[in-house]
């Protein structure tokens, strides 16, 4: 459901830091906005797919 033209960045610097213990700089620098998203991709879909890298957590504001 992701689609063949989601790309995925994964930093070479990756700390396992909890989001608790993140600086805001540090925290934002661990954001990542998807777009052009298949009308059928689901929120576990993308869970799934970053998951390889580490946590995933949800901030909707």
């Amino acid at each position: 459901p992701l689609g063949s033209g989601t790309q995925f960045f994964d930093s070479l610097h990756h700390n396992n830091l909890p989001n608790d213990d993140l600086s805001p700089a540090d925290r934002a620098l661990r954001a990542i906005f998807c777009m052009r998203l298949s009308q059928r991709a689901r929120a576990r879909d993308l869970e799934e797919f970053f998951s390889s890298v580490g946590p995933v957590s949800y901030n909707l504001k």
